[in-house]
């Protein structure tokens, strides 16, 4: 994590998917409330710390995810954070909610997907990847959601943040969920929406989490 003034320092520097060499940071336990990650640690950097790229040799394996198949996520427990991948199978229009909390507008949109456990789901995501979502998440590409938060508001739904919503993830479940995707599960092999508004459109309430 970076903070102020380590932020403009470091923002335009690190990029997704490259490899780097960080000193300097220091090692805490993890509030697990905002951290996307499952370790129990979190390493903060100020702005004296060093880093460097390096050449990124494969031995370090990229995305590491405990995946929950959509189908059984209506038996997973409200507040609890759960991996999932799937097809985006429709995308809303971004829009807005005022927080009750701090009375700012929050950007929102509402994406559906589906994996081959046969059901799809509905999942907000936030903030300027909201507003993007059109785009980002067009032509049926697969993305996983790393920590995305789980409610029973309109059956059951997810809530995800920036960090943790990857697109085209590299690894092999998500070439299976598109093969699927593609052998058929486009057509008839979706059999349950958790979701009341599972196609993308309706209202519902919206969870406390996101009256930030």
């Amino acid at each position: 994590t970076f903070f102020r003034d380590a932020v403009d320092k470091f923002y335009h520097m690190l990029e997704l998917d490259n490899v780097y060499m960080m000193t300097g940071g220091k090692l805490k336990a993890a509030n697990m409330q905002y951290n996307t990650c499952k370790s129990s640690y979190e390493i903060t950097f100020d702005q004296n710390a060093e880093i460097t790229k390096v050449d990124d040799t494969g031995e370090i394996e990229q995305q590491s995810y405990d995946l929950v198949p959509i189908a059984s996520l209506e038996n997973v427990e409200p507040s609890s954070y759960v991996d999932v991948i799937g097809v985006v199978k429709n995308v809303g229009e971004p829009g807005s909610i005022t927080s009750k909390k701090s009375g700012r507008d929050l950007s929102k949109c509402e994406l559906t997907i589906v994996d081959d456990s046969g059901a799809d789901v509905q999942v907000t995501v936030w903030g300027e990847r909201a507003m993007r979502a059109p785009q980002d998440f067009a032509n049926n590409i697969v993305v996983a959601f790393r920590r995305a938060r789980v409610s029973d508001y309109g059956g059951r739904t997810l809530s995800a943040n920036g960090d943790g919503i990857i697109p085209n993830p590299k690894i092999p479940d998500a070439n299976r969920v598109l093969n699927w995707w593609h052998a058929g599960g486009s057509t008839g092999g979706v059999t349950k929406s958790l979701s009341s508004s599972g196609g993308g459109g309706g209202a519902r309430r919206y969870p406390k989490l996101e009256e930030r």
